[in-house]
């Protein structure tokens, strides 16, 4: 008679610790066919390969960010680093500091958010961008990037035309649902979301002649002292 070893048993946290107080890590469970010495097994993950090294083994990474299938931009410690589709890299430039690394790209720039300052990166040149304030966060949307005013609640778009962009102190929206300051800017199915403290307001594109992005026909989320949003 062939008794069936539940070998797994005891590499799970059950709701009841007596019964089994362990973690699985990097493994997950799979379910064999009938007859076999045990039903349930624990099968390894399928791994990962090193796609490329970039700076020193200590370095935070900072932001990972896909241009297309043949490049993506990482920032590894105070280096931005240019990766393509074989995992080989170049030396771009220097975004100095540990803070997060937000980025956003078009058809000629990729742009970069940190400690309130815009760095750009084309085929031509790279360096820091003057776009005229402190910079929050920045998402591309419908051929526009869309650049958060810090501590404001200000969002602006570039001009479409020039390359680094440009951002004119005229084209802006105000957020001002509620009285709360933009920490975040998301794009999801070509609607922009707009995230302060405590709301969210969308917009989407409707190619109004003074500023494209119109204020979306659904509720924004209210101001509530017992759910919000901090910025780091």
């Amino acid at each position: 008679m062939i008794v069936p070893l539940q070998f797994s048993a005891q590499y799970y946290t059950d709701m009841s610790l007596p019964v089994s107080a362990q973690d699985l890590c990097n493994m997950y469970i799979s379910e064999k066919k009938e007859g076999s010495i045990s039903r349930i097994v624990l099968q390894p993950t399928p791994g990962l390969t090193v796609f490329c090294e970039l700076g020193a083994e200590s370095d935070l990474i900072r932001c990972v960010h896909r241009v297309n299938d043949q490049k993506m931009y990482v920032v590894s410690g105070t280096k931005l680093y240019s990766v393509d589709e074989n995992g080989i890299s170049t030396d771009v430039m220097t975004i100095p500091g540990t803070a997060r690394v937000v980025a956003a790209s078009n058809a000629t720039d990729t742009l970069f958010v940190c400690n309130k300052i815009v760095y750009f990166v084309n085929s031509t040149s790279s360096g820091v961008l003057d776009v005229g304030f402190l910079a929050g966060d920045i998402v591309f949307q419908d051929s526009y990037l869309l650049l958060s005013e810090h501590d404001t609640q200000k969002f602006y778009i570039n001009d479409l035309i020039s390359s680094p962009p440009v951002f004119s102190a005229f084209d802006f929206s105000l957020a001002n649902f509620a009285a709360d300051k933009i920490i975040g800017l998301a794009s999801f199915n070509r609607t922009l979301f707009v995230m302060g403290e405590y709301s969210i307001q969308a917009y989407y594109n409707s190619g109004a002649f003074n500023f494209p992005f119109s204020i979306a026909r659904i509720a924004p989320l209210p101001d509530s002292p017992t759910m919000g949003l901090r910025q780091e």
